[in-house]
């Protein structure tokens, strides 16, 4: 009887290369004849954008700019507190061995440092050390056997495999607008100095055939006012987001990634004609990926006690999602006044940024340290001067995950998600940050799939063989490897020896195997 080879299809994503690498870019700020000159830097701020994402054989290019935003003092009384801002783009290369044009990419660029000196009261050089982290991926469907029926005597040796089957990705550009006044006790808008807009995550929920994504723009506008004092205001604005995505079914999992940019504010009269109102425009580039965890029983080997059969094969690297976790997290700290004397009138601005520094796998718990960048922008008091206080905040936090090891592959991204902050004393800060933690544990299986057998002519003929054989088990052998070796099966195997625990046999382990000859 022929064989019967029962087909399946494997939907799978490889991770066909991954790197770390750091870039430094060098650009300058220059003030404009418009502009006040300046005195005194009090705070330079910067973001990383991607604008081009290249994949070619064995290289993946990357162009980007970095927008800086520099808050200075100036000498003029009627505009003490100045902005300007500048831009500098950088192009930078990964070799990653395998990349192919077809293949899909995925860049995360976070600024690590920043620098900055002024060199005349017109120009500021700036240098940013840039983290890439850089990584391409294949979607490949294979074709394999699941299952092979019809022979007599036909051994059929089956594996499980864990593996992420993805339904679909999506990637839109939606557009948030929001019109609202400032405070009724914050004096009116003169000139806006600072906009800082990010977007998080709230609620995302999977149904059928789309993606419903919550969220909010937290949006801060740094302002001077009609008193010449620096004012803050602060506006939480809610989105939500309808994605189609054909396949999706209730309940399974997504990975979302937000990034807001190009945020604007256009400052606008009320019905008084005075500057109170603020309209903010910006874009967010939302990516959306659905999947489901399968386990799924593929055919990995075959032999027949009496056929001799030609196997046909395929090396594949699975990549096995063992754990996708969420995490949040709190920490507190405090920050102080830069100098001892210092008095806090006012606090404007108080803000965070994390930096993870390491994580490792160890006893079935990740571990994961960093530090968070703090920056506190004040009024002190005596002297009526703008300062501006930074202090690197470490932590450390776990997260138990069973079934990790030191040996799999984990991706760790450490994310903002609040920031709170009180005065806890006229020359001290505490303050409140919230970081999600999003955890991804991989383990590559590199599996040898049978993708088809043809039944060759030759029978197997075993009365050569002694009645008798006593066996010494080689290390890293099987019961499947020696039942295939000489014949025979691995229930004939287990019945002869006694043998209770397939996973158990140990090198040097002596088994006997008995000639079986079927007499017609």
């Amino acid at each position: 009887m022929s064989v019967e080879l029962i087909r399946d299809l494997l939907k799978i994503e490889q991770t066909v290369g991954k790197e770390q690498t750091q870039a430094l870019v060098e650009g300058e700020i220059l003030c404009p004849e418009s502009r006040p000159k300046i005195e005194k830097i009090l705070n330079l701020d910067g973001k990383a954008e991607i604008t081009k994402i290249k994949v070619i054989k064995d290289r993946l290019l990357i162009s980007g700019e970095i927008k800086f935003d520099l808050l200075y003092k100036s000498l003029e009384e009627e505009s003490p507190v100045n902005t300007i801002k500048a831009r500098t783009d950088f192009n930078e290369e990964i070799d990653l061995i395998g990349a192919q044009d077809n293949m899909v990419p995925e860049v995360n660029i976070e600024i690590e440092h920043l620098e900055y000196d002024k060199s005349s009261e017109s120009k500021v050089d700036v240098k940013a050390v840039l983290s890439i982290d850089g990584k391409i991926k294949s979607k490949n469907t294979i074709d394999v056997i699941k299952d092979i029926r019809g022979s007599e005597g036909l051994q059929v040796k089956r594996e499980n495999i864990k593996y992420n089957h993805i339904i679909g990705n999506s990637a839109n550009k939606i557009l948030i607008k929001e019109a609202f006044e400032i405070k009724d006790y914050m004096p009116d808008i003169i000139d806006v100095l600072r906009i800082n807009a990010k977007a998080f995550e709230r609620e995302t929920k999977v149904v059928d055939n789309k993606v419903i994504i919550g969220g909010i723009v937290e949006l801060s506008v740094l302002y001077s006012g009609e008193d010449k004092n620096i004012n803050n205001m602060k506006k939480e604005i809610p989105f939500t987001h309808f994605t189609e995505l054909e396949g999706a079914l209730k309940d399974m999992n997504s990975s979302i990634n937000l990034n807001l940019q190009e945020p604007t504010v256009k400052i606008n009269e009320d019905i008084e004609g005075k500057n109170r109102i603020i309209d903010f425009e910006g874009y967010i580039n939302i990516g959306c990926e659905v999947y489901e965890q399968k386990e799924k029983e593929i055919a990995i080997d075959t032999y027949s006690v009496s056929k001799e059969y030609n196997l046909e094969r395929q090396e594949v690297d699975v990549l096995e999602c063992l754990a996708n976790i969420a995490t949040k997290e709190t920490f507190k700290g405090s920050i102080k006044v830069i100098d001892n004397t210092d008095i806090i009138k006012n606090i404007y601005t108080v803000e965070a940024k994390p930096i993870l520094t390491e994580h490792r796998i160890l006893d079935n718990k990740m571990f994961i340290e960093g530090i968070i960048e703090l920056g506190m922008l004040y009024l002190e008091e005596e002297g009526e001067e703008i300062k501006n206080s930074t202090i690197d905040m470490p932590f450390k936090t776990f997260v138990d995950i069973d079934g990790a090891e030191e040996s799999t592959g984990a991706e760790v991204k450490v994310n903002l998600d609040n920031v709170k902050y009180s005065k806890l004393s006229s020359k001290e800060v505490e303050v409140e940050v919230s970081l999600k933690n999003n955890i991804k544990i991989n383990r590559i299986r590199n599996i040898s799939l049978v993708t088809n057998m043809e039944e060759l002519d030759s029978e197997i003929d075993i009365s050569k063989q002694p009645s008798l054989t006593v066996y010494m088990v080689q290390p890293n052998e099987t019961i499947w490897d020696i039942a295939k070796k000489f014949n025979t099966t691995i229930d004939d195997l287990v019945s002869t020896n006694d043998i209770i625990s397939l996973d158990n046999i140990m090198p040097g382990e002596k088994i006997i195997i008995q000639k079986k000859i079927n007499i017609v």
